[in-house]
Parts: C-alpha cells; sequence; structure tokens
C-alpha cells in the first residue's frame, strides 16, 4: 500500500509538536536512503509523495521511540 508522506508530516505536527516530525525523519533516514528519499524530501514532502509499508514500519518504530506513540490508522487512507 502506497502511504503518504505528508499525512505523517501533518499528524505529527498536529498531534505533538512541529519539531516531532524532523526528529522521526532523522531517525529514518539511514534507512530510506537507498530508496532515494533525503531528509529534504522527508522534511518538506511535495504533495503525493507516498512511501511503502516497509517505510511506513520504520516511521511508526522512530516514533514509538521517540514518543512512544504511533500512527494512528486512521491517517493511512
Amino acid at each position: 500500500m502506497a502511504l503518504k508522506v505528508e499525512n505523517f508530516k501533518n499528524w505529527c505536527e498536529d498531534n505533538i509538536s512541529p519539531m516531532a516530525w524532523p526528529r522521526v525523519v532523522l531517525k529514518v533516514i539511514p534507512d530510506l536512503r537507498d530508496k532515494g528519499f533525503t531528509v529534504k524530501t522527508l522534511e518538506n514532502p511535495e504533495p503525493g509523495l507516498e512511501v511503502d509499508d516497509d517505510a511506513y514500519d520504520k516511521f511508526n518504530t522512530a516514533l514509538k521511540g521517540l514518543y512512544e506513540m504511533e500512527f494512528p490508522q486512521d491517517i493511512l487512507v
């Protein structure tokens, strides 16, 4: 399933803090560079930028490690 990066970013900013998303990005970027992502493309995603389930798992793991939270299922649609 393709998931919109913008949904993750907006949720972090709305529910945690404006700095939450950049922190998540810094945690996952070592694992996502080989898929062509950069810090810049993830921190300020273009509308419609999508990631796969593997990237979602990495985002969720980073969020759990940083904030002991998980992304809600409703942002995945």
